[in-house]
C-alpha cells in the first residue's frame, strides 16, 4: 500500500509525556540485560492508561457506558477520516472557527493550537498556559457528529472543581478523545487517522501510536 505522506503525531513516552499527580508515573527498568551478561534484555514497564499518546473511550467518565471498554470495539473504529485544524490560541476563536465551517458526520478532528507551535506540546511538564477545548467548543463539535477530537497536550482541559465538562460533553456523545499528541510538523488539510489503542480487555483508556496518511 502506498501512502504519498505519513506523519507520526505520537508523543515519547517519558521524554515529553506528562505524569499527572495521583497517577501512575511512566518508568521503564531493566530487568534483564545482554550488556550485564544475561541471555537477552527485557524490561518491566510501568504506566498509566493515560500515558503519553492515548485514546479515552465512554467508560473513562459515563456510568451506564461501563461496556464502552476497548474490546467493544473493532479495529475500524480506530480508523477515521481526519480534518486537521490549525487554530488559534484563543478558545472564542475556535468556536467561530467550528461554526463557520463544513464538518461532515464521522470526521475526526485534530485540533493544531500553540501547543504544537510552541513545543508545549512535547515538554514533559504540566503547565496550565496550555491551550485548551471550551465547552462551547466541545458542544459544537458533538452537534456536527465528529467521531473523536485530538488535542495537542496531554489533557484537552483542566478541571479543578474535577467536574470535567469538555470530556462529558464529548464522551456521552460517543466521540472518543485522543490526547497527547503533536502536529508540529503536520499542515493543516484531510487526511486518514490510524490510532490503535492496546487490545486491554476492560480499559477505559490506552496508550496509542497514532499516524497521519495521505
Amino acid at each position: 500500500m502506498h501512502f504519498e505522506k505519513i506523519y507520526d503525531i505520537s508523543i515519547a513516552l517519558g521524554k515529553e509525556s506528562v505524569d499527572f499527580p495521583g497517577d501512575p508515573s511512566y518508568s521503564l527498568e531493566p530487568v534483564r540485560s545482554v550488556a550485564r551478561g544475561d541471555p537477552y534484555t527485557i524490561h518491566k514497564l510501568t504506566l498509566s492508561t493515560h500515558s503519553g499518546t492515548h485514546l479515552d473511550l465512554p467508560a473513562h467518565f459515563i456510568p451506564r457506558e461501563r461496556d464502552q471498554t476497548i474490546e467493544q470495539f473493532s479495529v475500524k473504529d480506530f480508523i477515521f477520516p481526519t480534518q486537521v485544524l490549525e487554530v488559534p490560541s484563543e478558545r472564542d476563536a475556535i468556536v467561530s472557527l467550528l461554526e463557520s465551517i463544513r464538518i461532515n458526520p464521522g470526521t475526526a478532528l485534530l485540533f493544531k493550537t500553540g501547543n504544537s507551535r510552541t513545543g508545549i506540546a512535547t515538554k514533559g511538564v504540566i503547565t496550565e498556559t496550555a491551550v485548551t477545548l471550551s465547552i462551547k467548543a466541545a458542544e459544537i463539535c458533538a452537534k456536527k457528529r465528529v467521531s473523536l477530537v485530538g488535542w495537542d497536550y496531554a489533557t484537552i482541559e483542566f478541571s479543578p472543581d474535577e467536574t470535567y465538562p469538555v470530556h462529558w460533553a464529548l464522551l456521552k456523545n460517543h466521540i472518543l478523545i485522543l490526547e497527547g499528541i503533536t502536529l508540529a510538523h503536520v499542515p493543516a488539510g484531510n487526511y486518514t487517522l490510524f490510532c490503535l489503542p492496546l487490545k486491554i480487555t476492560g480499559a477505559e483508556a490506552s496508550p496509542t501510536r497514532a499516524i497521519l496518511v495521505q
